[in-house]
């Protein structure tokens, strides 16, 4: 899936078997790789203290794997930033692999070149609504 990072919510723009919905920030899995500034693996989000809680592991959508990675953008004064995350999501525990990894760093990189044609305000503004 894709992720778009507001001040409050995250909103997932494009999630292959979820709606486009806004998740509270603090719920959100992909908050992690905000604050961490990278690579973030969740293999079974119910063993996982951060998650095993978390209204979308314990209900709807049931998410037990996360594994997201970082878009950066840069904005008009050159500071780089996180506008969201390309992450992968299921219902089940996963293991993630090195090659799976490298793949992922990909599409991540494929998502930051498409949004890069337009500037990251420009980018938050018009897919958020702020």
């Amino acid at each position: 899936c894709f992720t778009l990072l507001a001040k409050d919510y995250v909103k997932l723009i494009s999630a292959e078997g979820l709606d486009c919905i806004n998740i509270p920030r603090d719920e959100a899995m992909c908050a992690h790789v905000v604050s961490d500034q990278d690579f973030t693996l969740v293999a079974d989000a119910l063993k996982d203290d951060r998650f095993a809680d978390s209204p979308l592991v314990q209900g709807a959508p049931y998410l037990r794997f996360y594994a997201g990675m970082p878009i950066w953008s840069k904005a008009k004064d050159g500071q780089s930033y996180i506008i969201g995350s390309f992450c992968l999501l299921d219902q089940k525990p996963r293991e993630f692999n090195t090659e799976q990894l490298r793949s992922l760093q990909d599409l991540a990189s494929l998502a930051r070149e498409e949004f890069g044609a337009i500037s990251a305000e420009a980018q938050r503004a018009r897919c958020l609504g702020v």
